[in-house]
């Protein structure tokens, strides 16, 4: 940007110079905002954590979404539970419970790193001669990946600005993390 242009963003094309957001308008708010959100992405990743818990959550109250083999009738009878994956509940806790014991969620710059440092979620991820594979971490098929797009959409506009220039956007179908 030139120096001569106040405030705003400026594109010069040639000597001829064009003023493409007026400052303090709206839309050089709106613009100043979606920068600053988009430096700054710690809420939205912190969000986005929020929403694995859940859906871990989720994977262990279905049973991995149906995917997880029934236990062995053995299994049950030593357990005392046909509850797949939760005998203790630590593997459970360290991917559903912030700041559980083995629980392990970082963000880094502009990634989020989520995780279990509990050694048997690898055995079961795996599985085992005497033990079949029953993955207890989210995969991209549990995720609604069009939901966290739209989560990441409605943090860097600011749902002050829901509507992004386009009509099918709203406050309802921006907000899935409860960010407003």
């Amino acid at each position: 940007m030139r120096d001569d242009i106040a405030g705003g963003i400026g594109v010069t094309a040639g000597r001829e110079r064009h003023r493409l957001v007026e400052e303090g308008t709206d839309a050089g708010g709106d613009l100043l905002g979606i920068g600053a959100r988009a430096v700054e992405p710690r809420p939205i990743l912190e969000s986005i954590a929020s929403h694995l818990r859940e859906k871990e959550e989720e994977l262990f109250e279905t049973g991995g979404r149906g995917r997880w083999k029934p236990l062995a009738a053995t299994t049950i009878a030593r357990k005392g539970s046909s509850t797949i994956l939760v005998d203790t509940a630590a593997l459970k806790a360290s991917l559903t419970e912030e700041g559980a014991a083995d629980h392990f969620e970082q963000i880094l710059g502009e990634e989020l790193v989520f995780g279990t440092y509990d050694s048997k979620a690898g055995y079961h991820r795996r599985g085992t001669s005497r033990m079949p594979a029953r993955d207890p971490l989210v995969t991209a098929a549990d995720l609604d990946l069009r939901e966290i797009t739209r989560g990441i959409q409605a943090y860097l506009v600011g749902l002050e600005r829901a509507a992004f220039g386009a009509s099918s956007f709203s406050a309802a179908t921006l907000d899935p993390f409860g960010l407003q």
